[in-house]
């Protein structure tokens, strides 16, 4: 038997992402004190990614796993 199955491995984007989120939210306030747009956006993505990750928690999709892909490559990219 596998340790990690792949429900354990639908979750591994949900966390990564999510603390992606959380690291987005906090890192948010000293770039406000910087420039507010960059802590505007900072914010506005942490919220865009602790929202993709609950609402991938409670209903994982095809839909949304591609939802997923394109918020964080976008990100990356960006």
């Amino acid at each position: 038997m596998s340790l990690i199955t792949s429900r354990h491995f639908s979750q591994l984007p949900t966390l990564a992402i999510g603390l992606a989120g959380i690291v987005h939210f906090l890192i948010a306030p000293e770039h406000m004190a910087h420039s507010p747009a960059h802590g505007i956006f900072f914010g506005f993505v942490g919220m865009m990614e602790l929202g993709w990750a609950i609402e991938y928690a409670h209903q994982p999709s095809r839909r949304m796993w591609q939802a997923g892909v394109a918020l964080a490559g976008g990100l990356i990219v960006l």
